[in-house]
């Protein structure tokens, strides 16, 4: 009696890697063994590694998945909660989705479905972001785009784990939201997910139009960082509010 800690197919053969208290060195090829109820004929085994070789194409009537939703489509980054925020510092909001052409680069930001890297993250940025050039001390532009999730290690799978919400290129410009992983931490501490949607682009939006601090990256951002307290409003904390009036321009040229 033992289980299975893992299971792989590999040279015309599944290796299964177990845990047991028996003898492997007994187990013989042409025997038998049952996993999940599923039978199948050993091919070989490597006691010292824990590992027994089976047929090729063994498979259990069940398979594993994580808590991402596979369903969460691309979606335009939420703006209902960004006219309040900014208008505490001056800054009166036009939102450009479909608009022109030419300005977005409509279909120039590939599907990722994981940005496991800062070069990633910041192709997707540069390479969508057609209307970078407009961005001028009395017209401000900020780009924000909605994505999947971020590397393995940030993307709160498993809940131990750090969950990062958004990113934004301080010096380069530019803001990316990671939706799943909005939704995991919404689901986590009993938060709306359009809400914690709506703080988290609020946020990002704060640090693409502040820019890079002199203390470097400051949190929080607003004064609902972290979500749960908000539902419909938020502001910018004094800093941000302060440094917000204060730049000439957002990140980026």
């Amino acid at each position: 009696m033992g289980r299975v800690l893992e299971m792989g197919p590999g040279n015309n053969r599944t290796m299964l890697r177990v845990q047991t208290n028996g003898d492997l060195s007994k187990v013989k090829p042409g025997d038998w063994i049952s996993v999940a109820g599923v039978t199948s004929v050993v091919l070989g085994r490597a006691p010292g590694q824990g590992v027994i070789w089976v047929v090729a194409g063994f498979a259990l009537p069940f398979v594993l998945h994580d808590d991402d939703d596979d369903g969460l489509l691309p979606q335009y980054p939420p703006t209902a909660w960004m006219p309040d925020a900014l208008a505490e510092v001056y800054v009166v909001p036009q939102f450009d989705t479909l608009g022109v052409a030419s300005h977005n680069s409509l279909n120039a930001a590939p599907f990722v479905s994981n940005l496991h890297t800062n070069v990633l993250q910041l192709q997707v940025v540069t390479n969508g972001w057609g209307s970078r050039s407009l961005n001028a001390n009395d017209f401000w532009v900020a780009y924000v785009i909605t994505c999947y999730q971020r590397e393995f290690a940030d993307d709160d799978d498993p809940n131990a784990e750090p969950a990062a919400l958004g990113s934004t290129f301080l010096l380069a410009g530019g803001s990316l939201l990671y939706a799943e992983t909005i939704r995991d931490v919404a689901v986590a501490t009993g938060a709306v997910v359009h809400a914690e949607m709506n703080v988290t682009a609020v946020h990002e939006l704060g640090h693409a139009l502040a820019g890079p601090l002199p203390a470097g990256l400051v949190e929080p951002v607003t004064v609902c960082d972290r979500v749960g307290s908000c539902t419909q409003r938020v502001s910018y904390v004094p800093l941000y509010q302060a440094v917000i009036r204060s730049r000439p321009r957002p990140a980026g040229p």
